[in-house]
């Protein structure tokens, strides 16, 4: 256990560093904040896990996470308050973080070649909070892959890494720097592009998912670009029945990725019927 108390010690320059994009990309390492998820990640995804940091005021409290990473013989570092408040994102911080490397699938090929099968694609979704309730629940219903494309915050943020609580380690989050591309692959692969519109869209309840499915989420304010729409197949309206003009993203997703889940298993069902 090493003892942290200065903002020139090389160690605390590198887990500050990882607050950043560069930081991260640079050291293919990433922040976990909160008991729980911190907890989890000791007990499922030890191997991941380079540190464990603790702020020194809050030690006491949490002897038994203490005594779990000391059992997992996981590296530990203490930090002063004032640097450990500097690592942390959350407005009441619980006293510990974990350092995680970045996860790493090589199984891509064949999580993309499974029938049925889905993925999320995220354009220029710029809320963090946002990218990591979407990879949350797409892991939930079991996709293969969440592409993002330029523009979008980072899922590897220690918002969106929150937001995710921790499912950032058990999907496949890769980067794309143009959908037309990303768009062009998947439909190589036999994949249809899905979209949602606010109005004049297919209604989504009636709506029969391809059996490789693409679903693909805009911007919070402007929604898919021009060519994001262009390359889409289909486009799907969310039916409002209330006086709201739209959904909050994270809540269209997760409509959209639960009535894919839904239209599986009716898939599945009629499939063993007929045997």
């Amino acid at each position: 256990m090493k003892t942290i108390s200065s903002r020139s010690n090389p160690t605390f320059k590198f887990l500050k560093a990882l607050k950043e994009i560069k930081g991260r990309k640079e050291h293919q390492a990433f922040l976990v904040e909160g008991v729980s998820f911190v907890r989890e990640l000791l007990a499922q995804e030890k191997n991941k896990v380079l540190w464990v940091v603790f702020e020194r005021g809050g030690l006491k409290k949490l002897k038994p996470l203490l005594k779990q990473a000391e059992e997992a013989k996981i590296s530990i570092l203490v930090l002063e308050d004032p640097l450990f408040k500097e690592l942390v994102v959350s407005d009441t911080p619980q006293g510990v973080l974990a350092v995680v490397k970045f996860p790493i699938f090589e199984d891509l090929s064949e999580r993309l070649g499974k029938t049925p099968c889905c993925v999320v694609v995220l354009e220029e979704i710029q809320d963090p909070s946002n990218v990591g309730a979407i990879i949350r629940t797409a892991a939930a219903v079991g996709v293969a892959c969440v592409f993002y494309t330029k523009g979008t915050a980072d899922p590897f943020s220690p918002k969106a890494v929150r937001a995710s609580a921790g499912a950032v380690l058990h999907v496949p989050v890769i980067k794309f720097e143009r959908l037309t591309e990303l768009a062009e692959d998947l439909k190589k692969r036999g994949f249809g592009l899905t979209a949602t519109v606010v109005k004049g869209g297919e209604e989504l309840f009636s709506f029969s998912f391809p059996p490789k499915t693409a679903l693909v989420f805009g911007n919070e304010a402007k929604g898919l670009s021009k060519e994001g729409m262009e390359v889409s197949d289909y486009r799907l309206t969310i039916p409002i029945v209330g006086k709201v003009e739209s959904l909050n993203v994270a809540v269209s997703a997760g409509i959209l990725l639960y009535q894919w889940l839904k239209d599986r298993f009716n898939i599945v069902k009629t499939q063993i019927k007929g045997l």
